[in-house]
């Protein structure tokens, strides 16, 4: 009894002390396997997939600064790790990814909304 008491008590101070999300409840599915994630500051958000969670900048390599999404794509108005902001579009049926500095045509059909107000919406 003792020794379950003692390893419930190291398991919890364990999950308290790791800087994980296992349970990935810091994730708002988008559409397709990309996820929102909201950054332990509450105000920074990346764009990821179930193979770039670990990624430094997520599968855009940079924050989401806007987002808009239909069923074929995703667009982002990201600030990236290195550089300047970029406009990404990401295609759902094929997987591509293209990066301009202009934004492309599909911002007239995409309706952007700041991160954390998509965050708020995804729910």
């Amino acid at each position: 009894m003792l020794v379950r008491a003692f390893l419930g008590a190291v398991f919890g101070v364990v999950l308290l002390g790791c800087d994980q999300d296992p349970f990935h409840l810091a994730e708002h599915r988008v559409a397709g396997d990309y996820r929102l994630r909201r950054w332990e500051d509450d105000s920074t958000y990346y764009l990821v997939t179930p193979s770039t969670r670990g990624a430094p900048g997520g599968a855009i390599e940079g924050t989401v600064g806007l987002i808009g999404w239909t069923k074929r794509v995703i667009l982002v108005r990201s600030k990236p790790s290195i550089g300047d902001s970029t406009w990404v579009l990401i295609d759902l049926a094929s997987g591509d990814l293209r990066r301009s500095a202009a934004p492309p045509p599909e911002t007239a059909t995409v309706t952007l909304r700041p991160a954390a107000a998509a965050w708020a919406e995804l729910k």
